[in-house]
């Protein structure tokens, strides 16, 4: 089975709520107003269960019949303006990807780089409407998502990762634009579409859709040929 999945992660809670995050996404009382919680700088922020914003119960485990294809990540810079500690209407945000305890996004010499600027794929492309916030397009090699996608082995356990530099005080939240986000989307592979996937990869094959649906036609294909080049068998025969 071979599935579609997205998922999106915004730092703010309901003002009247004790703590920094909140399991699933709640649904906003406009009474009672939204509230961004302080982000310390420098601090990797997993947004299934990081403890900031809408969280998960679990970790994203990858089972031992699955297999995961990332193939975007996006985020946004909310930190609002004109308030002490605040923003200056620019994107200073990194998303990026973990698996296990390594972080993918390396600089040349191989030492450790915080991710994607979210000035390069901003979660969702923005029209600076408002006084001080920057207009902010996707870059044009991420437009279709990630030229390389992140493959996730049965087994392993990953996780997608908001980072601001500077940090972000606590603010109440007044604008859309004034909403930390991250964003994924991948597909999940299952069941005998895994078992393809790992085929594909030991193959040195991309893949994709298109490659694991060619590869289950080849061996119905050659099942059918296999089926045609042997004899039916006959059954017994009744002597006289």
């Amino acid at each position: 089975m071979i599935r579609r999945q997205a998922y999106e992660w915004r730092n703010v809670v309901p003002t009247d709520h004790v703590g920094n995050y909140f399991l699933g996404h709640p649904v906003f009382n406009p009474s009672v107003g939204v509230r961004s919680p302080a982000i310390p700088a420098g601090k990797y922020i997993d947004i299934f269960t990081g403890g900031y914003g809408n969280n998960l119960d679990n970790t994203a485990d990858v089972r031992a019949t699955q297999f995961i294809i990332i193939d975007a990540i996006a985020g946004w810079d909310g930190t609002k303006i004109g308030i002490p500690g605040g923003g200056n209407g620019k994107q200073s945000a990194f998303v990026g990807i973990r698996v296990e305890t390594t972080r993918y996004f390396q600089n040349p010499d191989g030492s450790l780089q915080d991710g994607l600027p979210t000035n390069i794929v901003p979660f969702p492309d923005t029209i600076g409407v408002a006084g001080g916030i920057d207009s902010v397009f996707t870059f044009g090699e991420f437009a279709d998502g990630l030229p390389t996608p992140v493959y996730i082995l049965p087994g392993q356990t990953w996780g997608v990762e908001f980072l601001l530099p500077d940090g972000s005080p606590s603010y109440t939240v007044e604008n859309d634009y004034e909403v930390h986000r991250a964003f994924v989307k991948y597909l999940l592979l299952e069941d005998s579409d895994a078992v393809v996937a790992l085929k594909l990869l030991m193959d040195g094959i991309p893949v994709t859709v298109e490659n694991i649906n060619r590869y289950k036609r080849s061996l119905v294909r050659q099942q059918l040929y296999l089926d045609g080049a042997n004899p039916i068998p006959e059954g017994t025969r009744r002597l006289s």
